[in-house]
């Protein structure tokens, strides 16, 4: 079995920009920390689906 690591080293990295697009998130709410890493505003959190257990997307 792979580790964690070696599971993250197998796969090329992807600009998070991208994979923001894909979540539906722009630019704007990025706080990037670079080219592979970012932050994201807590108001993007949906506290019912917290509140209910529900981690589906």
């Amino acid at each position: 079995m792979k580790t964690d690591l070696e599971i993250a080293r197998s796969v090329p990295m992807r600009d998070i920009g991208e994979i923001a697009a894909q979540l539906g998130l722009g630019e704007d709410v990025l706080y990037r920390y670079g080219k592979f890493k970012a932050k994201l505003p807590l108001s993007l959190i949906d506290m019912e689906k917290v509140k209910s257990g529900n981690s589906s997307l």
